[in-house]
């Protein structure tokens, strides 16, 4: 039974192959995952100075440095 707010997607061969072709990648490609600490405290600050009196669309977002 479907959850509510998603529609059912039918596996047409095309679907399958991909499915296939992903799972193969991702159980016999090796993998390795880093990760990082960042100190952000500086361009917060600078964000924060940049935006004030500034509103909606005007504003600078953290994704934008």
């Amino acid at each position: 039974m479907p959850k509510p707010g998603r529609t059912p997607v039918e596996f047409t061969p095309m679907r399958t192959a991909i499915s296939r072709r992903m799972v193969e990648s991702k159980s016999k490609a090796p993998h390795f995952y880093v990760s990082t600490d960042i100190e952000m405290d500086a361009v917060v600050a600078a964000n924060e100075t940049l935006n004030s009196g500034r509103t909606g669309d005007d504003r600078v977002t953290l994704t934008a440095w």
